[in-house]
């Protein structure tokens, strides 16, 4: 279906206070425009017509935005049917079509949610909508816990092998290009005891050549891309563990299980985290630690440069690139 298109008025690029709307907070709209520029600004200013298109054409009963998200407009809803569901749209509709490849290939698991309708030239995907959904380490952040979703992320794995499309990339190449622009813009960032050396840099760069000299090619996997607690949910004792919101990518799945390490507690208790996520899926441990210590020192550059967390939550990162206990 066609997307609603906003008024062609004159906008200012990058307003410092973008008028909020019915399904988007001030604080999304805000990051939208910050994201997106004028484009945001436009898509925002006709988003509340473009969810009730939706609705319409879909045939659903609206209720109330869910709020979380930094890029896209969620809103709960309910299928003629009765089923739950949640609307979902965002400024870029090369972002819903990544979500859509990587959801088709894991719709033969109960692991992952599945795509009820989906438009993906207006950047729309109506998705199955859990309840309950608790992120993972609120309903337990025991080591039993972490091999259960050890396994759930190899399930996954193991459904999309020899995956391709046009819209995945090599995410383990990714961080290590992006670790080495960060340490040719080292000088830029406040000097502090949270802030990586580098030492530290080179030690991470060192690290990661060493992983991507060693892994098995054909270990080449589609990755969730960013299993943090907010994306993987515990459904309740039918369902168990659930994947949403993936951000495809190809690469080594020791690497995903690394990111689930990392962002489920930001740098603390990431080795025994690894470890019991590495157990569960069967992969090794050592290498899911070493990914880990990658991932963490990409996690404190990117705190520092952009002002994530706070002063604990960066020398936990740090301290764990450092491969000490956090």
């Amino acid at each position: 279906m066609p997307v609603v298109d906003a008024p062609d008025t004159p906008v200012t690029a990058m307003s410092a206070a973008p008028s909020p709307t019915r399904f988007a907070s001030p604080e999304l709209a805000h990051s939208i425009v910050v994201r997106y520029g004028e484009h945001g600004e436009r898509w925002l200013a006709g988003i509340d017509r473009t969810i009730d298109a939706y609705a319409r054409a879909w045939d659903l009963r609206l209720g109330e935005p869910v709020h979380g998200g930094r890029s896209s407009v969620l809103v709960a809803a309910t299928t003629a049917g009765g089923r739950p569901a949640l609307l979902k749209v965002v400024p870029n509709p090369v972002l819903a079509q990544r979500e859509f490849e990587a959801l088709s290939f894991f719709a033969r698991s109960t692991c992952s949610i599945q795509v009820l309708e989906r438009d993906l030239d207006g950047g729309a995907l109506l998705l199955e909508r859990l309840e309950p959904a608790i992120p993972f380490t609120e309903h337990d952040s025991g080591p039993e816990m972490f091999r259960l979703v050890g396994r759930t992320l190899r399930s996954l794995h193991d459904l999309s092998a020899e995956p391709h499309g046009p819209y995945m990339n090599a995410r383990d190449y990714y961080i290590y290009e992006r670790l080495c622009q960060a340490a040719r813009r080292l000088h830029h960032l406040p000097r502090g005891a949270t802030v990586p050396t580098i030492h530290d840099m080179h030690a991470a760069l060192d690290i990661c050549e060493r992983l991507l000299d060693t892994r098995d090619r054909s270990d080449d996997h589609l990755l969730h891309g960013d299993p943090s607690p907010g994306n993987v949910l515990w459904a309740g004792p039918e369902r168990g563990v659930v994947t949403i919101d993936p951000q495809p990518s190809i690469g080594e799945r020791a690497l995903d299980t690394a990111i689930c390490a990392v962002k489920s507690s930001w740098g603390r208790h990431v080795r025994e985290r690894a470890q019991a996520l590495a157990e569960g899926a069967g992969y090794d441990t050592e290498r899911v630690w070493l990914w880990s210590r990658v991932v963490a020192l990409d996690h404190c550059v990117a705190h520092n440069t952009h002002g994530y967390g706070d002063e604990a939550e960066r020398a936990a990162l740090l301290a764990t690139a450092r491969g000490m206990p956090a």
